[in-house]
C-alpha cells in the first residue's frame, strides 16, 4: 500500500512540472511574437529609408513646406494666403469672391433673351407657334353695302328706301369657321357660321298726300300737308348663315376665299305711336368673295402677344364683296356691297 502511493504521488508531480514547463514555453513564444511587427516587409524598407523619407508628412505638406522654406515663408503660413499675396492688390480684396470680382469686369449683360428678342423683332430666330390649325374666328362691318328690301305685296305700303333712306346703316356681323383639313399649300376648307345685325332708322311717310284746303284758299296756289309724319321707324335685321368656304394659302401674305351658304333673316320693325310694329323672316342665299391679308409680319410683339394669351396662330384684315338675296319671306331682301373685318386663325 505504501508503495502504490508513493508511485502514484511521484506519478502526479510528474504531471504538474510537464504542464508547468509547456505553459512557460508557450507564453514566451507568444510574447515574443507580439513584439513583432505584423508588417515586416514594409518595416524592412522604411529601415532601408533615409531617416528624412520616414515622416508621417503628407505628400502635399512637404511640398508645401520645401515652396515656404524656399521663398523665405514663414511655415505656418497658409499656402492659400502665399497665392493671394501674388495677386493684384485690387483682386485679394476681401469685399467679395475671385469669382464676384472677375463678374465685375465683364460688361453688363443686355436684358431679356431669345424670347424677347424674337419678340422685338431684333433676332432671325423665327417665333414658333406649336399645332395644327383647325378653327377662325373674327368679324366684318360693312363699309359701303347698297340695300334694296320691298316688301311684299299686302306686307307694306311705302318702299324701304321711302322711310330708311339710302345712306350707309350699321352692319355687323360675327363668324367661326371649322376648319377639319387646313394646309398652308394646298389652302383649307371650312364650315363657315355666321350671325349679325343691321339696323337702320328714319321717319314714316303717310301713303296719300293730302290737300290742305285751307292753305290754298289764303295763297292762292295748291297746298298740301308734308307728307313726313312724325312716327319714327326702327328697322333691325338679322341674318344668320350657314356655309362652307374654301382659303387658298399658297400665296402667303395675300390668301384669297369664297364662301357659299343659305340663310335666314329675321327682322322686326318697331314704331314710337300707337300702332302694331312687324316682325317676321326670309330665306335666301349669301354668298361673298374677298382676300385676307396675313398680318403676322407686321409686328412680331403683337404676334406672340395674341399666341401667348389666346392661342391664335395667324390673324388677318379681311376685304370682300358679299351678296345676300332672298326668296322666300314677306320682306324681300337685296343686300350687296363691300365690308373690312379681322381673321384669327387657331
Amino acid at each position: 500500500m505504501l508503495n502504490a502511493r508513493n508511485v502514484r504521488l511521484r506519478h502526479d508531480v510528474r504531471v504538474a512540472i510537464a504542464v508547468l514547463a509547456f505553459g512557460v514555453i508557450f507564453g514566451t513564444e507568444c510574447l515574443a511574437d507580439e513584439t513583432k511587427s505584423n508588417q515586416p516587409y514594409i518595416d524592412q524598407l522604411r529601415q532601408g529609408l533615409p531617416p528624412a523619407e520616414t515622416s508621417t508628412e503628407s505628400y502635399t505638406e512637404k511640398v508645401q513646406k520645401q515652396l515656404r522654406e524656399k521663398e523665405g515663408t514663414p511655415a505656418k503660413t497658409q499656402y492659400i494666403d502665399e497665392l493671394k499675396r501674388g495677386l493684384p492688390e485690387q483682386e485679394a480684396s476681401p469685399s467679395g469672391s475671385y469669382l464676384e470680382n472677375e463678374k465685375a469686369k465683364l460688361a453688363p449683360k443686355p436684358q431679356g433673351g431669345a424670347i424677347q428678342a424674337v419678340r422685338e423683332g431684333k433676332s432671325d430666330l423665327q417665333a414658333r407657334r406649336e399645332g395644327p390649325i383647325h378653327h377662325a374666328a373674327g368679324f366684318r362691318l360693312g363699309a359701303s353695302q347698297t340695300r334694296n328690301t320691298t316688301a311684299v305685296a299686302g306686307a307694306g305700303e311705302k318702299p324701304y328706301s321711302d322711310v330708311y333712306g339710302a345712306g350707309w346703316t350699321p352692319d355687323l356681323a360675327f363668324f367661326y369657321e371649322y376648319q377639319p383639313f387646313h394646309s398652308e399649300w394646298f389652302g383649307n376648307i371650312g364650315i363657315y357660321l355666321s350671325g349679325g345685325i343691321s339696323y337702320a332708322s328714319g321717319m314714316g311717310n303717310f301713303q296719300y298726300t293730302l290737300k290742305n284746303f285751307a292753305a290754298t284758299e289764303k295763297a292762292g296756289r295748291l297746298v298740301e300737308f308734308p307728307s313726313k309724319s312724325r312716327t319714327k321707324f326702327q328697322f333691325f335685321s338679322i341674318p344668320l348663315i350657314a356655309a362652307l368656304d374654301y382659303r387658298f394659302n399658297l400665296f402667303r401674305i395675300l390668301r384669297p376665299f369664297v364662301i357659299v351658304g343659305p340663310t335666314v333673316i329675321g327682322y322686326v320693325e318697331t314704331r314710337n305711336d300707337a300702332a302694331q310694329g312687324f316682325r317676321g323672316d326670309s330665306r335666301g342665299l349669301f354668298m361673298s368673295g374677298g382676300v385676307s391679308l396675313l398680318l403676322d409680319w407686321v409686328s412680331a410683339t403683337s404676334t406672340w402677344d395674341l399666341y401667348a394669351a389666346h392661342g391664335f396662330k395667324h390673324y388677318y384684315l379681311t376685304a370682300e364683296y358679299s351678296k345676300l338675296s332672298t326668296f322666300s319671306g314677306d320682306v324681300d331682301f337685296a343686300v350687296s356691297g363691300f365690308s373690312l373685318g379681322l381673321t384669327f386663325e387657331y
